[in-house]
């Protein structure tokens, strides 16, 4: 069997291949099916699977297929990578055997029979001597050495500190070509050595975009710190969080879902609904590196789901790569994970401790997402990976020396610790202070603990009352207490003129224990009545019983920041 360019000649009796580039015979592959050896399309099916396989034309010299611990193919061909069955390796192949091959008169369905019989026969292909955790997605994550982001086909930014003499990113690490590459890939951007020094000196001028940007979509000023540092906890955190976006603006609440998915994994359509079964969940997994759902009307989550999606932010969740094959590649899956809802799905307190929720009051100003300017996002998917690096040569200071003058004490919060130090270092650079970033978490936690409440507003705001005025004790009527609350009301955006005295007195009584581990204790004087008397007394100082402590030190070596907690 002969074609026009390259002759391929196959021992008619063993079926093994030799060339005029390897003399000697090579593994016998698997009988094709008769099926697909009848006439012309037959024989060019034949020429293209085995030259395919064997490797051994000119065209295919740098053809690389492999098969990674989750059974996800890919082919690495001159510098690309592409999925296995991907139009664009598609199209390299058919220009590889009209081109080099000689196939000018390619039948149909030779290209989708070849793809066929090499599915099929996936024990052929090579095995990833690397463990990727990550395929088939912009966030690449090599057991959590070596983290990286693909700008673009073949350009793979490091997230993390690498060692010399290392390559970060061996052969067999898969780089999409499916993704949306936005123009932002079509131009360079310098990630020198250099240029992290400038940035690491003046931070806030390089993070002008990402600001901008987190500004624009309405992310109040008081969940800045905690956004920045949930975007880049999302890129190198050790063990996964899953963030949470609620409140009842719909269309507030999709335009910032629909901004952090694009600035971290903008390969498939984030507006999903949450499936009911956790193999559901977990099977995007394989194709995303974010995983996002959107809720348009409140429902708790289903508690065994959630008890997975703990697995699955950890690592240590076990997926079928395809659960239909007869013997299937049973892997693990690790993956941050992005919801919307109009309300907390989270009912499980393991769960909830590994969340960061996003509350959105309804008062909120914003630019809707139809109408940001997509180089803004661009720019600041750009300075957003610039401060990842900076923050990750802070967190990993076994790969270099960096000079943090404060430690961090950590009180409370066990499932956090790496979140909390993320954040407060970002605040560092930023800011030139840690305690920004701790002033607001300690907030978002006193806050977020009441929004795990039932339908509470009425606690909430006694709570930043009690804020305002502590070590004091104030006796006052309903009406009055209603009165002067309706102040921080107007702020958080809500209404208290529907607010009885019944649903009153049952809002404190369901609060009881969270107000008073803050420092507040609520006594009433009297039965359902709107003139019955509340008192309230406040301690001297209030906050839960949880804390981060700062300290700044004298010898500028950095301390208590370990790459093990994040």
């Amino acid at each position: 069997m002969t074609q026009k360019k390259h002759p391929i000649v196959i021992d008619e009796k063993s079926g093994e291949i030799l060339t005029n580039m390897r003399a000697t015979p090579v593994h016998k592959m698997p009988e094709i099916p008769a099926a697909y050896r009848r006439g012309k399309a037959g024989q060019q099916l034949e020429i293209l699977f085995r030259v395919m396989w064997f490797k051994n034309h000119p065209a295919l010299a740098t053809l690389y297929m492999g098969i990674n611990e989750f059974g996800t193919l890919y082919c690495y061909l001159n510098g690309w990578y592409y999925t296995f069955d991907s139009q664009e390796f598609k199209d390299q192949l058919t220009k590889i055997a009209i081109q080099d091959l000689g196939m000018a008169d390619l039948a149909p369905k030779v290209i989708d029979n070849t793809f066929i019989l090499l599915r099929t026969n996936t024990h052929l292909w090579f095995k990833d001597a690397e463990i990727v955790t990550n395929p088939s997605i912009r966030v690449i994550d090599q057991r959590h050495y070596y983290i990286g982001y693909a700008l673009q086909p073949g350009n793979v930014i490091p997230l993390l500190p690498l060692p010399q003499n290392n390559s970060p990113f061996p052969q067999g690490v898969f780089v999409p070509t499916g993704a949306k590459w936005p123009q932002y890939a079509q131009h360079y951007d310098d990630f020198s050595s250099q240029t992290l020094i400038n940035a690491r000196a003046n931070a806030i001028a390089y993070t002008t975009n990402l600001l901008q940007l987190i500004n624009q979509i309405g992310v109040p000023d008081k969940l800045g710190m905690i956004t920045l540092a949930s975007l880049v906890h999302t890129l190198i955190g050790k063990q996964h969080l899953l963030v949470e976006i609620t409140g009842n603006n719909e269309a507030h609440g999709l335009t910032v879902f629909k901004t952090i998915k694009a600035l971290i994994d903008d390969t498939l359509e984030p507006s999903k609904p949450l499936p009911k079964k956790l193999e559901q969940v977990m099977r995007y997994g394989f194709n995303e590196y974010l995983i996002s759902f959107v809720l348009h009307t409140y429902k708790k989550m289903n508690e065994d789901v959630q008890a997975g999606i703990i697995e699955f932010l950890d690592g240590t969740a076990i997926v079928a790569a395809q659960p239909k094959a007869k013997y299937s590649t049973l892997c693990r899956l690790k993956r941050p994970m992005l919801i919307k809802a109009p309300e907390s799905v989270i009912t499980l307190p393991a769960l909830y401790q590994r969340t960061v929720s996003l509350h959105l009051p309804e008062n909120c100003v914003f630019v809707p997402s139809a109408h940001i300017d997509l180089a803004l996002i661009d720019n600041a998917r750009i300075e957003l990976l610039r401060l990842t690096q900076l923050v990750s040569h802070t967190i990993y200071p076994s790969f270099c020396q960096s000079q943090v003058p404060y430690t961090v004490d950590i009180y409370g919060f066990d499932n956090m610790q790496g979140f909390i130090r993320l954040g407060c270092e970002i605040s560092y650079l930023i800011h030139g202070t840690p305690q920004k970033f701790v002033d607001e978490f300690i907030e978002w936690s006193n806050q977020n603990a009441f929004l795990r409440l039932d339908n509470n507003d009425s606690a909430y705001l006694v709570y930043l009352w009690a804020k305002d005025h502590p070590g004091v004790s104030v006796t006052q009527s309903l009406k009055e207490w209603l009165n002067e609350l309706d102040y921080y009301a107007q702020g958080e955006g809500v209404s208290l003129e529907i607010l009885s005295p019944r649903k009153f007195g049952a809002d404190l009584k369901q609060a009881h224990s969270l107000l008073q581990d803050l420092g507040v204790k609520c006594v009433s004087h009297g039965r359902s009545k709107r003139l019955s008397e509340w008192t309230f007394e406040v301690d001297p100082q209030i906050g839960i019983n949880k804390s981060i402590v700062v300290n700044f030190n004298h010898n500028p070596v950095l301390q208590g920041i370990s790459a093990a907690y994040v």
